[in-house]
């Protein structure tokens, strides 16, 4: 019943100062007829439930409103004439209380929260058994009972007015402390009042009926004590704990603020966000947190504090202690008073920095992937398991000439040639067998002008990713690319039909150059001098039958695939087209194989003549090998000159001239470098060659056995 009645005088805003006002007519009116028709009867508790109105429904005014009402009291009873100095006394009391009741429910209504914690240390101090038990029961019966006898003397001694407000101390000390036992306790006080009055000789009938309305006030005074005191006992914990909760949250920054801006609390999330103690902040205006620039933010603000609006999700920018700008989610919420008056609000603030700059990266990762995308010579697309496309790179316009639009949503065979259709539809079943996998197959594409271009397609399974869910595919137009080689391929069939028959043509010449210099030696049998000259020519002529060969095996360089050689039958197989001698030569590379260019076989014969011809006086050969981290090494030594520091590099050189090319060992390093073999000359100057071969891990392997030593595994069995 409370609650509804509070709720309605709430409710109807209009209805309040239409209240006070009749209850101050009545209040005035009436207790100013009593004074001046000489009746000792004054109705002062009417001046209490106007005071209690005002400061209720206007707190800030409840002060200044009890004064003056205390002051006009005083005045209607000092004009009143004759009136005894009893009542002066007595009214002078009063006027002293009003006062009191005025400013104790304007600070109650104005300031409940902290209320809430003095109303705890005052509970706690009250709930020591000692004071609760036997000290605060044994004041109330003795300053009850010195009241009870005061008030007797006054009536015996023919007083008519008595001094009724002593007895709200006990009534009200007794609703405090013992909530549960006010409203028994005021009205036990009220019928021993009353009592009091009715068994005094010589009592007057008007101070019989301000006992009775005294008595009623001690109840009502009694219940609302109690009564507030058990809603404070209820709530007051559970506001205690919360407030803990958000004084020492470091998660979240919360900050109470001011109908007018001014910062009320601060928490620990809030001191560690923005770097301010609360002794630093409370007290200052909000506008301290303010981003230069950004004005509106804070206006916006207490615009809605002031509305007293709760709002959630709004994001602003404020600035920290040190001068640096933040981004925070904030939600406010108002602080209303008993009155539904907006007195503050509670701001909760979540920094969301890293989120903002993480959107910040996404926002310029998309830009920077959409700009590569649309500027990028290959397109992108989706397509998902049932061929259906369902993603084209907006590039797709310029390279292909179609809209993405028009392709996505189509069946991804629409764009393939018909003949090509079957390998496309076989590589995607292979696609689609295991997951990660990528596939690349050559097709015709067919382009918005209806010619076909030749694609590269480079597909890859990614099904289960969720940000693709399908196959991820780039094109890439090699068009002109094919055209090229297929132009570079037939230029080099014509060149090599040319080069065969010049080199045909050359030997043959050679073959009859040599036949005529054999007559014409037989002709010059003893002329010394043209014999020398005939010898000279065919000399010439077997060094052009030389050339000629070198230029068909330079020609045939990286023009077969490479294969599994056997480094100790290719060498044998190099030493065949050639004399050693008195040489001894020790091959000790057992069954080592390496993947080289089928012309390996004449770098080991240019190895061989190279320490025949410039070794001078070379009595052995000796090729062996180590296994070294990363690959293995092949050493080719031989026991003659060497060759000099300076000319250790000069040896691989390309020199001007085919015949100096013959004489380098260039040939022999550009036919290694094909399968990315190396060579280098390390050998001592004076004690001979060492030539080591370094053959990286993948292209070396032993065949027929695995040699743990030579840490060999799987994955170099293969190229």
């Amino acid at each position: 019943m409370f609650n509804k009645i509070r709720g309605m005088l709430k409710n109807k805003c209009k209805f309040h100062p239409l209240l006070i006002l009749c209850v101050l007519i009545i209040a005035f009116v009436l207790n100013f007829y009593m004074i001046f028709t000489s009746q000792t009867l004054l109705f002062d508790p009417l001046f209490y439930f106007l005071i209690i109105l005002i400061a209720y429904y206007y707190p800030r005014r409840g002060v200044p409103a009890s004064v003056v009402i205390a002051v006009l009291y005083l005045a209607m009873v000092m004009v009143a004439p004759g009136e005894p100095a009893d009542i002066v006394l007595t009214s002078i009391g009063h006027a002293g209380f009003f006062v009191i009741v005025g400013f104790v429910v304007s600070y109650l209504i104005t300031h409940v929260p902290q209320e809430f914690v003095f109303y705890r240390m005052i509970t706690e101090m009250i709930e020591q058994s000692r004071i609760k038990k036997i000290i605060i029961p044994s004041f109330t019966a003795i300053f009850t009972s010195v009241i009870f006898l005061l008030n007797f003397i006054a009536l015996q001694a023919g007083h008519s007015i008595i001094f009724d407000p002593l007895f709200y101390f006990p009534i009200i000390l007794i609703a405090y402390i013992y909530p549960r036992r006010g409203v028994p306790a005021s009205a036990v006080i009220a019928v021993l009042y009353l009592v009091m009055v009715m068994v005094s000789p010589g009592k007057s009938a008007d101070i019989v009926l301000t006992s009775i309305g005294h008595a009623g006030f001690f109840v009502i005074v009694g219940f609302v004590v109690s009564h507030l005191n058990t809603l404070f006992s209820r709530y007051g914990p559970i506001h205690e704990r919360f407030a803990k909760i958000v004084e020492f949250s470091d998660n979240d920054a919360y900050i109470g603020g001011a109908s007018d801006g001014t910062v009320t609390d601060w928490n620990n999330g809030a001191e560690l966000l923005f770097g301010y103690k609360a002794y630093e902040i409370i007290g200052r205006p909000l506008s301290i947190l303010l981003s230069p620039g950004r004005p509106d933010d804070i206006s916006h603000l207490l615009e809605k504090i002031q509305e007293g609006a709760a709002f959630d999700q709004y994001e602003m920018e404020p600035m920290t202690k040190d001068r640096r700008r933040i981004h925070v989610s904030l939600s406010v919420s108002p602080i209303k008073n008993y009155q539904e008056l907006v007195i503050g609000a509670i701001i909760r603030m979540h920094d969301i920095t890293e989120r903002k700059l993480r959107e910040q990266v996404m926002k310029e990762t998309e830009a920077r992937q959409r700009a590569m995308i649309t500027n990028i010579s290959d397109v992108i697309a989706i397509i998902d398991v049932n061929r259906i496309m369902r993603y084209k790179s907006e590039n797709i316009e310029k390279l292909f000439g179609w809209k993405a639009e028009d392709l996505v949503g189509r069946h991804f065979s629409q764009t393939i040639h018909t003949d090509d259709w079957e390998q496309i539809d076989r590589v995607f079943k292979k696609l689609l067998e295991e997951e990660n996998i990528s596939e690349t197959v050559e097709f015709r594409y067919l382009m918005k002008d209806g010619s076909f271009h030749i694609i590269k397609l480079t597909a890859k399974n990614l099904v289960n990713d969720p940000n693709i869910n399908g196959i991820l595919v780039n094109y890439h137009d090699i068009t002109e690319r094919r055209l090229a080689e297929d132009t570079i391929k037939r230029a080099n069939q014509k060149l090599n039909v040319l080069s065969q028959l010049t080199r045909k043509d050359l030997i043959n010449q050679v073959v009859i150059l040599n036949s005529y210099l054999e007559l014409a030696l037989d002709d010059a049998v003893g002329d010394g001098q043209v014999i020398r000259r005939i010898q000279d020519g065919k000399q010439a002529a077997t060094k052009i039958t030389e050339i000629v060969e070198f230029t068909k095996d330079y020609e045939d360089m990286g023009v077969k695939p490479s294969v599994w050689q056997n480094v100790k039958l290719t060498m044998l197989l190099g030493l065949s087209h050639m004399s050693l001698g008195n040489i001894q030569r020790i091959i000790e590379t057992e069954n080592l194989e390496i993947f080289a260019d089928p012309l390996l076989e004449k770098v080991c014969q240019r190895l061989f003549e190279n320490s025949v011809r410039h070794g001078d006086h070379v009595t052995r050969i000796r090729i062996r090998y180590e296994v070294i981290p990363g690959g293995v090494v092949i050493y080719f030594e031989d026991d003659g000159l060497g060759i000099p520091q300076e000319m250790k590099e000069q040896i691989f050189m390309r020199a001007a001239g085919t015949s100096s090319v013959m004489r380098s060992l260039l040939f022999v390093r550009d036919i290694l470098e094909i399968t990315g073999i190396t060579i280098a000359e390390r050998g001592e100057p004076g004690k001979g060659v060492r030539f080591e071969i370094f053959v990286p891990d993948g292209t070396w392997r032993f065949a027929g056995r695995v040699d743990d030593d030579s840490r060999q595994e799987a994955g170099r069995e293969e190229t």
